[in-house]
C-alpha cells in the first residue's frame, strides 16, 4: 500500500486494476486492528434484493482467510473464494471484483452443470459439514455505485442455502472518516489515515456530507433587483399558426 501511496508503480501498471491486490491491501490492513468493528461496520453496509442490511453482531471476532482452496467432490479442480470469514455463529463467503465482471453462463461437464459464475459456485463450497448450524452468507463486493440489480437476481435464483447480499468498496471511506480516532492507539491512527489516503487515491469514495457546528444564520430576502434599467427598446411577437 505504501508503495502505491508514494507513486512508486507506473501508471499503467496492471497491479492498479488488480482486485486480488485491492482485496489483500483492505482486508489485510483491517486486521491489524485491535477489534473488528471497523471490518463489521462495512460488512453490515451489505444489502439483499430486499433492500434489508446484513446484521453481523458488533462484538463478533472473525477468523479470515485470504483464497482459500476448497476441492470440488469427484473433480480435479478447486474453488477458491477471495475470502472467507468464520466466527463461531457465521460463515461468510466473500467474491470481491475491481474492474472485471461475473459472467453467467454454464456448460455440462460429466453429467453436471458447472457454472462460471463465482457466486453460484461458492455457494456449493457451504454445504460442507464444517459449516452446519452456521448462519450462512455470500457478498458480492464490487466497484459498483448501484444495486447491481441483474447479476444478484440471476444468482440468488440459483442459491438456495445462503443469504446473498451486496456491498460497494464505496461504503468502507464512509466508516473510516467518521470512525473517532481518539478511540484508536497511535499505530491504529497511522494505519486509518493510510487506508483512508489509499481509498482516495483509488477513487473509492463517496460524499458523505459534512457538519456546521456552533453556526446562525440570520438572512432576509432582498428587495428584487430591476436587472434591465434603462431598456429602450421592447419587442412583441406571438406565434404563428
Amino acid at each position: 500500500m505504501i508503495f502505491e501511496l508514494r507513486d512508486k508503480i507506473p501508471r499503467n501498471s496492471s497491479f492498479l486494476n488488480s482486485e486480488d491486490v485491492l482485496t489483500s491491501n483492505i482486508f489485510g490492513t483491517l486486521r491489524y486492528f485491535s477489534n473488528q468493528n471497523i471490518l463489521i461496520s462495512f460488512l453490515n453496509k451489505s444489502i439483499n434484493m430486499e433492500g434489508k442490511k446484513l446484521e453481523i453482531a458488533i462484538n463478533s471476532n472473525f477468523n479470515i482467510e485470504f483464497w482459500k482452496k476448497y476441492k470440488k467432490q469427484s473433480e480435479n479442480f478447486y474453488d477458491e473464494p477471495d475470502l472467507v470469514l468464520i466466527d463461531k455463529n457465521n460463515v461468510i463467503l466473500i467474491e470481491c471484483k475491481y474492474h472485471s465482471f461475473i459472467y453467467d453462463e454454464s456448460y455440462i461437464l460429466e453429467n453436471k452443470k458447472i457454472y462460471s459464475n463465482q457466486i453460484i459456485r461458492y455457494s456449493v463450497i457451504l454445504n460442507r459439514n464444517e459449516f452446519n448450524n452456521k448462519n450462512k452468507y455470500i457478498i458480492f463486493l464490487s466497484n459498483d455505485s448501484v444495486f447491481p440489480t441483474q447479476i444478484m437476481a440471476d444468482s440468488k435464483s440459483k442459491i438456495n442455502n445462503a443469504d446473498l447480499y451486496w456491498l460497494s468498496w464505496h461504503k468502507l471511506f464512509g466508516i473510516l472518516n467518521k470512525e473517532n480516532a481518539g478511540f484508536l492507539s497511535e499505530g491504529e491512527q497511522i494505519i486509518r489515515k493510510d487506508l483512508l489516503n489509499f481509498l482516495k487515491k483509488r477513487n473509492l469514495k463517496v460524499f458523505d456530507g459534512f457538519t456546521i457546528e456552533n453556526s446562525s444564520l440570520n438572512w432576509k430576502y432582498k428587495r428584487r433587483k430591476k436587472y434591465f434599467d434603462n431598456i429602450q427598446n421592447t419587442f412583441q411577437w406571438s406565434y404563428k399558426k
